[in-house]
């Protein structure tokens, strides 16, 4: 009976060290753990933080920055100190442009005139010139999207942005911004899908994802019609 007693003992012993081990180990673990979720979400934050800056929304599936004035030519503005507007493509513009190679800007100084070409880009081995949204001069261009033009695509509405001009009048105030912007952009992407639909036979949405056929697999002249429709409206 005494032996039966003694190894329920060491038995007992021996889970409870056993147990306290365990606990040890987790408690170890945990604390390696703890400061490794933490720095993984600080980190998923700060690239939540770059992608997708304040003001930035999702309407139907694709981008858009609420706060800016949009042209028919999906071109945005963003009001700057001292009458200067600061350029770039909307999400619609860089997803008709895919993949951009080549990012042909103005020289500063230029003198420019609403609707004539400002920028030139080439996606695949198609080249789509961009008009100047507003009358006025050059005041500086995005150096970093000459040498990466896949920012154009990455970050269209932040570091993927192409000039700056200082404006002659005020006219571009006119066009929307907010929920006007809102709703004019959603009839965009309606609109491109039909279009898409109707000239290219192509679906635009693949399980919720907007997408638009590369230059390379369009027809020059359905290519061109597809620019006209959108980049040069």
């Amino acid at each position: 009976m005494n032996e039966i007693v003694e190894f329920l003992k060491l038995t007992g012993l021996f889970a409870g060290g056993l147990l306290i081990r365990m606990l040890l180990l987790f408690l170890v673990v945990a604390l390696y753990a703890i400061p490794i979720a933490l720095a993984w979400g600080v980190y998923r934050l700060y690239r939540q933080a770059v992608e997708r800056p304040a003001g930035l929304e999702p309407v139907d599936g694709l981008l858009l920055a609420g706060e800016r004035h949009y042209t028919p030519g999906h071109a945005w503005l963003e009001p700057q100190l001292f009458r200067r507007v600061r350029i770039g493509l909307d999400d619609i513009g860089q997803r008709i442009l895919p993949g951009a190679a080549v990012v042909a800007l103005p020289r500063v100084g230029t003198e420019v005139t609403k609707g004539q070409p400002i920028a030139v880009i080439a996606s695949g081995d198609r080249e789509a010139s961009i008009p100047s949204p507003v009358n006025g001069t050059v005041t500086s261009v995005n150096r970093a999207i000459r040498k990466q033009p896949g920012l154009l695509n990455r970050a269209p509405y932040t570091r993927g942005w192409l000039f700056t001009i200082k404006t002659k009048d005020s006219s571009w105030a006119a066009l929307p911004t907010g929920g006007a912007a809102r709703d004019w952009f959603r009839f965009e992407e309606h609109r491109l899908a039909h279009f898409l639909d109707a000239q290219l036979g192509t679906a635009a949405a693949d399980g919720g994802e907007f997408l638009v056929p590369g230059p390379s697999a369009l027809p020059k002249d359905k290519w061109e019609k597809l620019v006209q429709e959108f980049l040069r409206g």
